[in-house]
């Protein structure tokens, strides 16, 4: 009777785990998402030399009920990249051009900008997927855009662009 009674409990316990478990039938296997982030500041005297942008996984519409489901995120090289435009068309210098990404010690270095730049090379595409990684861990990242110094007083806007194409991986 000992053995029925216990037979009977794991049995139960085995469908209540299994039914709680089920997954979404029409959930994908994977999500790919495409979102533009800008971060736009004043340069020339009297101006912050810094700004942030925030970027979450609610961010990428493809996601949508399924952003608990990401386990993982990779940047789609071919149509991400980082612009920084404004430069060229004021004659400005930015001088200790840098692009972190907050909590952490990831840091991409772009060194000095004298003209406006559009990126895809290796290094970018790799502290994006660092972004990529922490946004999928954390559901959302804080990236903060900074300079030491420019070299005119002039005002002018610079927007920093970052384009973020990302696969998700779902489970």
């Amino acid at each position: 009777m000992k053995k029925i009674f216990s037979l009977i409990m794991v049995l139960s316990m085995v469908i209540v785990v299994a039914s709680c478990s089920k997954d979404d039938p029409n959930m994908p296997k994977e999500v790919n998402g495409s979102k533009a982030y800008e971060i736009t500041f004043m340069i020339g005297a009297g101006q912050p030399t810094s700004n942030k942008v925030e970027m979450k996984l609610s961010d990428f519409s493809g996601l949508g009920t399924y952003t608990k489901n990401v386990y993982q995120a990779n940047i789609i090289p071919q149509t991400t990249e980082l612009t920084i435009t404004g430069i060229t068309a004021g004659g400005h210098e930015l001088k200790d051009v840098k692009l972190a990404l907050d909590g952490t010690k990831t840091v991409l270095q772009l060194g000095n900008l004298t003209a406006d730049k559009t990126t895809t090379i290796k290094t970018d595409l790799d502290f994006l997927q660092s972004v990529a990684n922490r946004m999928q861990a954390n559901k959302s990242v804080s990236l903060t855009f900074s300079f030491s110094q420019t070299a005119k007083d002039i005002n002018r806007t610079v927007p920093v662009k970052i384009n973020m194409s990302i696969q998700f991986l779902l489970k």
